[in-house]
């Protein structure tokens, strides 16, 4: 399952919040540099979508807001 994802670093609050069906607003904490909000993401929807953090897989948009990221076994 590939899901979208408008991300929000250096954040308040850490918060997923599911737009569509397909399309998640996703808030960290950790700052967008190293990969530690990209990370932060992974664990925030693994978390919200109750799978193992190795079952997401960032597919596209490392650097930027709007990402990609493709979801393992979860249907």
């Amino acid at each position: 399952m590939r899901i979208f994802v408008i991300a929000k670093a250096s954040s308040k609050t850490e918060k997923v919040e599911k737009v569509s069906d397909e399309l998640y607003r996703v808030s960290v904490k950790s700052p967008a540099q190293d990969g530690k909000a990209n990370e932060a993401i992974a664990q925030a929807l693994a978390h919200y979508l109750n799978v193992s953090v190795a079952h997401i897989k960032l597919l596209s948009g490392k650097s930027s807001k709007r990402k990609v990221f493709e979801v393992i076994g979860k249907h």
